[in-house]
């Protein structure tokens, strides 16, 4: 598939010509993924079921086995996955951060690596 690039503040990204860019392949479902867990589960009126639960995320005490099992149910939304194989958590108490990082093996095979950093 191919489709707009959003850039981290959630916007279309332009090149300095004044083009939309575009992404496509394993980059793409890379961005699905990122963008399915950004979003608040309830949150979008069109499918209140879609998105990652934040209130059990959040919760303290940090519970690393409660986060995986969120960002596995959540990425399990994205409808070309087959099966998460991989799902780290590093979380950084000093400065409030949790780095993020999977793999997961889409419907046609392909093995799809991501990682980012969340502030909390």
């Amino acid at each position: 598939m191919k489709t707009f690039k959003i850039d981290v503040d959630g916007d279309i990204k332009i090149d300095s010509h004044e083009n939309i860019v575009m992404v496509e392949g394993p980059d793409e479902v890379v961005q699905a993924y990122w963008l399915l867990l950004s979003v608040r589960a309830g949150e979008w009126f069109l499918d209140t079921r879609l998105g990652l639960d934040y209130s059990k995320i959040w919760d303290k005490p940090y519970n690393p086995a409660r986060i995986r099992a969120e960002l596995i149910k959540a990425l399990h939304q994205e409808p070309r996955t087959r099966e998460v194989v991989d799902l780290e958590l590093d979380f950084d108490r000093q400065a409030r951060k949790l780095a993020i990082t999977f793999k997961v093996i889409t419907n046609d095979g392909e093995t799809i690596f991501a990682s980012e950093e969340v502030a909390l």
